[in-house]
């Protein structure tokens, strides 16, 4: 499961809330990125093609990439 923060208040609270020592946090150094938490309530090995996923809505949801600063 993937989560991820609408804005800055939701970012927070998923932070604090929801992100547990056994999960994955995304986030791009990017203005508006969201916060994303890749869920591991089992601990284990987290496929690659996850971790790219949450990755990539880390940095599709910023402000950056609506202004149209992609590659």
């Amino acid at each position: 499961m993937i989560l991820a923060g609408r804005d800055a208040r939701s970012n927070e609270v998923l932070i604090k809330k929801y992100l547990d020592d056994s999960d994955e946090f995304f986030h791009c150094d990017l203005p508006g990125s969201a916060h994303v938490v890749l869920k591991n309530p089992n601990k284990l090995k987290i496929q690659k093609e996850s971790m790219l996923e949450a990755a990539q809505l880390a940095g599709i949801y910023s402000d950056s990439w609506r202004a149209g600063y992609s590659s």
